[in-house]
């Protein structure tokens, strides 16, 4: 197998498209432009040539573009490529020429020139147009996608540069230390450096899945930064060369190994000698080149949306902008570039893996620890050192006030809990909220310092955290002086995460007692990544109870909370949603088969504080399905309804009003009950939720045609959606 030889396509023009009637008339590049070149590239076997689309990324301002271009081939090699670009008008098109190294990956070797003439058209922001050539004597063509999109990553204004050998640089600037040593004679200060030195006295893990080695040596190193404290950058050192004596074999736990050193070589440049400087320079310059590379085995994964992705590549930017313009490095290293490539792989995890409100499609676990871990870290880091936002138009912002929306208090454990989604059934907790306090727009802020102070002060600690980064994160984002805010007054009460397909309805924001309900559509299979088969499973808490949760098992749709129909791995599409202030809301999804609807009601009118209806309309009138509900409560049965009572004396009750002959049953699962529900054709059902009293069901019709009443609420279906209400 091996590259085309040095690619030379001719221009080609192409027909006006426009969205009106009227001749097309030029419009300005503005933003991130995505080309895709359908078959541009390929390599050679003994069957024949394998071609593979071609993306190239570059960034205009008014049709005045930067001449960096960069490709990616995802089928073809695991490489970003970099190239030249140039751009001039034709009538109502665009001409590009690009220039482009087709660079290698760890197990395809060689590396070749590509030069791509180009005619495009837009339309809104959407790109259509072909190109044409001769490649290895060939005649070649091929069309031409694309989109416009907002440029992700903004300068901030007023950035100054980084002075030679200026440090520190990821965490803050060297003005800025002052403030912070104020700032730990605060009242919140002192809190959270008490849980810093609480994480410091912990075990230090030099292997496992999550190596904590460095980080343990970048919280010595900041102690030694904020109280001048040379003891502490001095065991740093120990740390950090302990570490180094102890690679992990695959780069996933190595990852947080080499952000750990990173973050303590900048922390503690000032108190190192230059022996030791250039020892951990140029140690973090070959494991950024490594964590960009990759590895051709199976201990690596690269797909952009994958958490495996997420972890190396955010390990990899701190590294190369712990080391940007040292002038020890070798020639041949570049951390410039390296850089670059680590930017834009984390990019392509928040476009694809991330959605546009924070859920991420591999599961709150495999979503939350690598952003703790790298991607936050990187983030902030990019920022700081390089005045680079990348924070700010992307899904990271999302990301706490999802999980804060999420969240409902556990009094006993003293943190926020949340009803998850995907492997392992966990989240980063506390750690989320103390890394990224920095990724939350200044809007927000109040919401998170009510947070702090109404929820977390019950630990008689701001944080309860896991690793030493944590809490100087913590510490250096913490904002002083916002008064706290509800956050009902900032971000509502319903998230609804469009591009991911995911819904969140909340109640309020008070106590354990906060109602909480979610459902995940699941429009999209991202291959190479862990994917749930969560299509139209959902979850609800509320009263201080877990009514609806996640199976026991981590594999099948029989362990979610959904209609099983002859898909066991389905997709759905959104195909009604309606939501009020209140945090009510009905969403409708498609999938395959069959339709379900969703409807959460707050409005007490029903004389419950909570009632949830779900309908599954099936396009086979007469097929047999099972429909399931896991809990965490004991449950009773009767007939077709049944009870479900918590140990805080809060009572669910539901009822199935079709199909006409369902059959109830229930089988214990550990500490979850699975509730299962047999029957022929259409399901509806209601539950409500109350402190003790039981609710009188007024029912009149049958079937989707039946009409619930309750108290002075009702429940309908209509064609694809319910509806609470006349």
């Amino acid at each position: 197998m091996r590259y085309s030889q040095a690619l030379t396509l001719s221009l080609i023009t192409v027909a006006a498209t426009s969205l009106t009637a009227s001749v097309a008339q030029p419009q300005k590049l503005i933003g991130e432009v995505t080309l895709t070149l359908h078959n541009a590239i390929w390599h050679s076997s003994q069957t024949g040539q394998n071609k593979f689309d071609l993306i190239l990324d570059f960034v205009c301002d008014q049709n005045r573009c930067q001449p960096e271009v960069w490709g990616y081939a995802p089928e073809f090699n695991q490489a970003d490529h970099s190239g030249e670009i140039s751009l001039k008008k034709l009538n109502s098109q665009q001409q590009a020429t690009v220039n482009l190294t087709i660079s290698p990956d760890p197990w395809i070797a060689g590396k070749e020139t590509a030069t791509y003439r180009i005619n495009f058209q837009q339309a809104g922001n959407l790109i259509t147009g072909q190109y044409q050539g001769n490649i290895d004597q060939q005649t070649v063509t091929g069309t031409v996608s694309g989109k416009i999109s907002a440029s992700l990553a903004q300068p901030l204004p007023n950035h100054q540069p980084l002075q030679p050998q200026e440090y520190p640089r990821l965490l803050f600037r060297t003005e800025q230390l002052p403030a912070l040593q104020h700032k730990a004679q605060t009242r919140i200060g002192k809190a959270i450096i008490k849980e810093l030195k609480r994480t410091l006295a912990q075990p230090v893990a030099y292997d496992g899945y999550v190596p904590n080695a460095g980080y343990h040596a970048a919280g010595q190193c900041f102690l030694s930064q904020l109280q001048n404290d040379e003891q502490a950058a001095e065991k740093a050192w120990q740390l950090t060369e302990n570490a180094i004596a102890r690679p992990n074999p695959r780069l996933f736990e190595q990852s947080p190994t080499v952000a750990g050193i990173a973050l303590a070589y900048d922390l503690c440049y000032p108190k190192w000698d230059s022996e030791r400087r250039q020892q951990i320079s140029l140690w973090l310059a070959q494991q950024a080149e490594q964590l960009i590379a990759g590895t051709p085995d199976r201990g690596w994964n690269p797909t952009p949306a994958s958490n495996w992705n997420a972890r190396a590549r955010g390990a990899a930017g701190l590294a190369a902008l712990a080391i940007l313009d040292d002038p020890n490095l070798p020639l041949d290293i570049d951390p410039q570039r390296l850089l670059k490539i680590a930017e834009r792989n984390i990019k392509r995890y928040l476009q694809q893996g991330i959605g546009s409100r924070g859920f991420g499609t591999e599961g709150d676990h495999y979503t939350t620890e690598p952003l703790v871990l790298t991607v936050l870290p990187f983030l902030q880091a990019y920022r700081i050192a390089a005045g680079q936002d990348m924070i700010s138009q992307s899904s990271a912002t999302w990301v706490l006030p999802h999980y804060l929306t999420r969240g409902v208090f556990n009094p006993k454990a003293k943190q926020l809990d949340i009803p998850t989604y995907g492997r392992h059934h966990r989240y980063a907790g506390d750690s989320l909220f103390a890394v990224g306090l920095g990724s939350v727009t200044h809007r927000f802020l109040p919401a998170f310092t009510w947070l702090s102070h109404c929820y977390l002060r019950r630990q008689n600690r701001p944080f309860h955290l896991q690793s030493p980064h944590e809490a100087f994160y913590a510490f250096v984002n913490y904002p002083l002086g916002v008064a706290p805010q509800n956050p009902s007054q900032l971000l509502g009460k319903v998230l609804a995460g469009s591009q991911k397909g995911f819904y969140v309805f909340r109640n309020r924001w008070q106590d354990e007692n906060d109602f909480v309900a979610s459902i995940y559509l699941k429009p999209e299979k991202i291959k190479k990544t862990w994917s749930f088969p969560d299509a139209g499973s959902f979850r609800f808490w509320g009263l201080g109870s877990r009514w609806a949760v996640a199976g026991l098992s981590e594999r099948g749709r029989a362990a979610e909370n959904v209609l099983l129909t002859t898909d066991p791995d389905p997709i759905a599409q959104l195909v009604w949603r309606k939501t009020r202030s209140d945090g009510s809301g009905v969403v409708s999804l498609a999938a395959g088969d069959w339709l379900r609807s969703f409807g959460v009601d707050y409005s007490s009118l029903s004389g419950s504080p909570a009632l949830v209806a779900i309908v599954d309309r099936l396009k086979n009138p007469n097929q047999e399905t099972t429909w399931i509900m896991h809990t965490a409560e004991k449950v009773t049965i009767q007939g077709n309804e049944f009870m479900m009572r918590s140990h805080s004396g809060a009572i669910l009750s539901g009822i199935f009003i079709a199909p006409e002959a369902v059959e109830l049953s229930q089988e214990t699962q550990g500490k979850i009950t699975k509730l299962s529900a047999q029957g022929k054709g259409d399901f509806f059902m209601v539950m409500s939720v109350q402190e003790n009293a039981m609710p009188r069901w007024e029912i009149s019709g049958s079937g989707l045609s039946a009409q619930v009443r309750l108290g002075q609420q009702t429940i309908s279906f209509d064609d694809n959606h319910l509806i609470f209400g006349d």
